[in-house]
């Protein structure tokens, strides 16, 4: 089984790669600024913030066998 991290989990994208992911062996955590309306069942969820160094910290300690980078800034500063 291997650990999944999905950035941008609670967009568009990320909730139905989520979804279509969910049931599946792997360890899904979802990685957004905010909650995901739905999480399927076995994944966990993360708080991260790509603006900063939150990725860096998330991935040092999950450890993720891969990453699925899909997110992005929604509101210009």
């Amino acid at each position: 089984m291997s650990r999944i991290l999905v950035t941008g989990a609670a967009g568009l994208v990320g909730q139905a790669l989520l979804d279509a992911a969910a049931g599946s062996p792997h360890d899904l955590v979802a990685g957004d600024i905010r909650a995901p309306s739905r999480l399927p069942s076995g994944a966990s969820f993360e708080r991260l913030d790509v603006r900063g160094d939150d990725p860096v910290r998330l991935i040092g300690e999950l450890r993720p066998d891969a990453v699925v980078h899909l997110a992005s800034i929604v509101t210009p500063p």
